[in-house]
């Protein structure tokens, strides 16, 4: 995701101003590496298009609720997430109540999150993770290992 940070700030600053040029090349700034991150979480190339279109309509309708713009590809990856995560939900191909507390979940931070269902519920690698949300393996690693401690605690805590 390391584009011209500099002149995706700008082009968010026009966005708020309605000005839909502006957000049509933030789209073909941001596009490919939100559908890379569709794909490897739905795994299904129709889906990830699908779900891009619903991803785009929300960053565009909502673009004046982000009040930082250097936030904007934070952003639009915690809109990826949430979609996907309701796609995959509603086509009941991922049953998360009945595996773990959603209350504990929310209990995680947004990128433990993410990179936990990404390898339990999705199955990727932590290579293929790493490639999908544009971060460093180690970075995964991490992040999985607290995600599976801090889930731990939780059920140890509640139990």
């Amino acid at each position: 995701m390391k584009k011209s940070s500099a002149k995706i700030n700008k082009l968010v600053v026009l966005a708020w101003n309605d000005d839909t040029t502006a957000f049509s090349m933030l789209y073909s700034l941001t596009c490919d590496d939100t559908f890379n991150y569709c794909m490897h979480f739905l795994q299904n190339e129709h889906r990830a298009h699908e779900v891009m279109m619903a991803i785009y309509d929300y960053a565009y309708k909502n673009i004046t609720t982000l009040e930082d713009p250097t936030l904007f590809e934070k952003w639009l990856m915690r809109i990826s997430f949430h979609e996907c995560m309701e796609i995959a939900i509603n086509r009941q191909e991922l049953d998360i109540s009945s595996m773990i507390n959603p209350a504990t979940l929310e209990a995680l931070s947004f990128s433990e999150r993410q990179i936990f269902f990404l390898h339990d519920y999705r199955n990727l690698s932590e290579d293929e993770i790493a490639n999908a949300l544009a971060i460093p393996k180690k970075v995964v690693t991490k992040k999985l290992e607290s995600a599976r401690n801090n889930l731990l605690k939780l059920k140890t805590n509640a139990g």
